[in-house]
């Protein structure tokens, strides 16, 4: 009988963990949350349950963001950081093998014992085995805007005790992994150049530098560590609100086609 409980909590456990997310407000244990990081900046999180696949819990995640900015009366969700925060947890499972066997009358169990009629539950064997659960959780930090500027360059966020090798500094700063084609920058940054300040600030996130730029100020100094050496250059920046958008559009529409986001208002819109 033991077996057979076990048995049936697999079968609900298993039950519970097909079903698919929904999107909805945060609860105990799936949905999006909203909070503001400070002025002008936001960040939405979407947490998944173990049948929702990671690039689903992402784009909701973003959905999410886009649909704030559009109610608040604002074009652009302009996304400035992704943060992957899935966590995975080892489970072991239990499960008899075979069918299981339902007996009524003289049975060889009850023979053995004492004559009479009995009622029982058997089953053949039984096995246990362990499962990785992965439950998706995704982070965006945006900004609700109706323009955008960004230098086209790829950034890294470099903690303070990474600096500490890298330039001897006590501080966080960002680091260029990628100079995009095009970019405005490409004649005066470099690939491994450290961004240590702009604006006479210092800059530890990339939130914090995209932000400084804005219509009117599309230009704004900078100093770099480059091969151990501080140069002081300047960093430009093009309106990349027609990119944004399209980028937006298809998001929208991928989101709009899974049956729990497609009632959305802005699915109707």
């Amino acid at each position: 009988m033991d077996r057979f409980i076990s048995l049936a909590l697999l079968i609900s456990m298993v039950g519970c963990a097909s079903s698919r997310t929904q999107y909805k407000s945060y609860e105990d244990k799936e949905g999006f949350r909203d909070r503001d990081v400070k002025a002008g900046l936001k960040a939405t999180s979407f947490k998944a349950n173990a049948r929702t696949k990671k690039d689903v819990a992402e784009l909701f995640a973003k959905f999410r963001a886009i649909e704030n900015c559009k109610e608040s009366g604002f074009k652009l969700a302009h996304i400035l950081d992704v943060q992957d925060k899935t966590v995975s947890k080892d489970v072991i499972r239990s499960s008899s093998t075979g069918f299981p066997s339902y007996y009524y009358g003289m049975s060889p169990f009850y023979s053995r014992y004492h004559s009479g009629f009995g009622l029982g539950f058997s089953t053949m064997s039984s096995n246990t085995w362990e499962e990785t659960y992965s439950y998706p959780e995704f982070e965006v930090t945006y900004q609700c805007t109706n323009e955008t500027f960004e230098p086209e360059l790829i950034l890294r966020e470099v903690p303070a005790e990474e600096m500490k090798l890298l330039v001897k500094d006590l501080k966080g700063g960002l680091q260029v992994e990628e100079i995009i084609k095009g970019s405005p920058n490409q004649d005066v940054i470099k690939e491994g150049d450290v961004i240590l300040k702009a604006n006479d600030r210092r800059i530890e996130s990339k939130s914090v530098l995209i932000q400084m730029f804005k219509s009117g100020q599309t230009s704004i100094p900078i100093e770099v560590m480059r091969e151990g050496v501080r140069k002081s250059i300047k960093l430009e920046a093009v309106d990349v609100s027609s990119h944004i958008l399209d980028s937006q559009k298809e998001i929208i529409k991928k989101a709009c086609s899974k049956k729990e986001v497609k009632k959305r208002n802005l699915c109707k819109s």
